[in-house]
């Protein structure tokens, strides 16, 4: 075989391989566009905090102990649900549960307290709930999220803490980057790879959760502690 045919062997498929790469990827920029993003940046989460001089904690107002016995007292006890760490105080639902019950013609006043801690699991909140019931709770609400079997091997304490989000979307660098921003493509393929990744180990994590004995033990002792 000349090197001529040789050549035209090898030019051929490959012209075709990158004429059909290059097919696809006009497809991908006409059916995919990029344009700038017009969705409206938040405007209702606070860049400051305000509370009264005398706040025991940003969770709530202060409240007294012991109760006044013209009180029933609600304690909310769960995790950044709870405590909702980009909201004002006001805001959260333990407030407005309290605000929509004294619209109420009971007797008693009826006071809600946020107990919330971002990042708490149920094995750091028997103590929260012993604290809320000799602080003199009527009533004890317990926020429960998916993640709340989760082992910390620390006591979390930050209002940011956890905020990342270990199953977010991937960001490349360097020169895959580059590569994703040039060739739709391929930023396509790999966009679902990631995806498909990350939603598997998402799907694995929390039934690791409530199948390894490791977490589950604890949650449920944790549960009838409470």
């Amino acid at each position: 075989m000349s090197m001529k045919s040789v050549i035209l062997s090898v030019s051929v498929p490959l012209f075709g391989i990158i004429a059909a790469l290059g097919v696809v990827e006009i497809g991908f920029r006409i059916v995919l566009p990029v344009s700038p993003s017009t969705s409206p940046t938040w405007s209702d989460r606070p860049t400051f905090y305000f509370a009264a001089p005398t706040v025991p904690s940003m969770q709530d107002f202060p409240y007294q102990i012991p109760k006044p016995s013209s009180t029933f007292r609600v304690a909310v006890v769960g995790d950044s649900f709870t405590f909702a760490p980009y909201m004002q105080l006001t805001d959260t639902f333990p407030k407005k549960l309290e605000q929509m019950l004294t619209l109420s013609k009971a007797p008693l006043r009826a006071e809600v307290i946020n107990y919330g801690v971002p990042a708490y699991s149920t094995s750091h909140e028997v103590a929260v709930v012993q604290r809320a019931i000799e602080e003199g709770a009527d009533l004890v609400i317990l926020q429960i999220t998916l993640n709340d079997p989760e082992i910390k091997a620390h006591r979390p304490t930050g209002i940011l803490e956890n905020a990342l989000d270990r199953f977010a979307p991937k960001q490349p660098t360097g020169a895959v980057a580059w590569l994703v921003k040039h060739w739709r493509t391929f930023g396509f393929a790999l966009t679902r790879f990631f995806n498909s990744a990350s939603h598997q180990a998402y799907i694995d994590y929390f039934n690791d959760l409530y199948e390894n004995p490791r977490s589950w033990k604890p949650f449920t002792q944790a549960m009838t502690a409470i």
